[in-house]
């Protein structure tokens, strides 16, 4: 998310007008401890596909990060806003 602070590493270095790609490996410190937003449950294909249960959309209007969740939050079993 916004702010974490991670670990990476470099998989291209950056040429001409182009930055550098990474990948994340760790995160080492979240900027956010909390996550407002709207869980959507995955289909029963997507959670064998994916490992996980279903998606966090964030209600932060900047924000465009969609995390997945692999526990099912308690207060939102299906679709609700959290």
């Amino acid at each position: 998310m916004d702010g974490d602070t991670v670990e990476l590493t470099i998989l291209r270095p950056g040429s001409g007008d182009r930055g550098p790609e990474g990948a994340v490996t760790a995160i080492t410190e979240r900027h956010l401890t909390k996550l407002v937003g709207e869980f959507t449950p995955l289909s029963d294909g997507e959670r064998d596909r994916t490992g996980f249960i279903g998606v966090v959309t964030s209600m932060r209007r900047n924000s465009r990060v969609i995390r997945s969740s692999s526990r099912t939050p308690a207060a939102c079993p299906n679709s609700a806003t959290c």
